[in-house]
């Protein structure tokens, strides 16, 4: 089971952008400006929810137990109504086998009446 909860797009601000880039020397040495590097950048954050709260936890939890409880029920019945399937195809053999055994004794009576 998924529990799909609305999306909050929020707008965070960092102390400096992790993709600013290097600036590169006149030596070749990379560096960071260190006035600049830490100006604030702001990102919109998206693809999340808003954080879970007791009473959401409570509920997710609740319904799992119900959901659980109505399966169990379910497979019990399943399981009952499989049993009581396989006592009357026990039965269905039983009847079909005493009547197949009981067709035969006549008729072969009956064939070797006919035969002489």
């Amino acid at each position: 089971m998924i529990w799909f909860r609305p999306e909050v797009i929020n707008v965070v601000t960092w102390a400096g952008n992790p993709d600013k880039p290097v600036e590169i020397s006149q030596s070749g040495l990379a560096h960071i400006s260190p006035r600049k590097s830490f100006e604030t950048w702001t990102q919109q954050v998206q693809l999340t929810s808003a954080p879970w709260k007791n009473e959401d936890f409570r509920s997710a939890l609740q319904l799992k137990e119900e959901v659980a409880f109505a399966i169990s029920r379910k497979a019990t019945e399943i399981r009952i109504l499989n049993d009581k399937l396989k006592d009357a195809y026990d039965e269905l053999d039983a009847f079909s086998y005493n009547i197949s055994h009981d067709l035969k004794n006549p008729l072969t009576t009956i064939k070797s009446y006919s035969a002489t």
